[in-house]
């Protein structure tokens, strides 16, 4: 006749030599096992997960920042080149390589600046030259 017993977590009746619990998945330790199995809700423990690090372009954060502002106002100044292929580039690279992708945002955020602005001089210039 098999051998019954009951699972510790559950209480559901084991028949013969079944290692696991057909009722909650629990795993029943072994005599030989070493370390012997964790108690308790007879989940056994996960592995440690790595940190998500994100890749570098140059290997440093504060060189993937510069060269992504460079890059992009350097672009900028052939003004139909860059207004169409940094933000390309933007969101292609955004999930690989956040910092470097987070830096071209930046140098279009500046570059925008930077022609809001030069459009204000202009617009300034304009309007006084008119008055006199």
């Amino acid at each position: 006749m098999a051998e019954v017993s009951s699972c510790p977590n559950c209480g559901t009746e084991w028949t013969g030599e079944a290692t696991v619990c057909p009722n909650c998945g629990y795993i029943r330790p072994s005599e030989a096992s070493w370390p012997p199995a964790p108690t308790g809700l007879g989940q056994q423990p996960l592995p440690p997960r790595m940190p998500l690090v994100p890749k570098l372009v140059t290997g440093k954060v504060w060189g993937d920042i510069t060269l992504g502002i460079a890059i992009t106002l350097a672009s900028l100044v052939t003004y139909c080149v860059g207004l169409i292929a940094m933000p390309i580039l933007y969101f292609s690279l955004r999930a690989q390589y956040p910092v470097f992708a987070r830096s071209i945002g930046y140098g279009l955020l500046g570059g925008v600046v930077v022609l809001l602005g030069a459009l204000g001089v202009c617009l300034y210039w304009v309007s006084g030259q008119s008055i006199h």
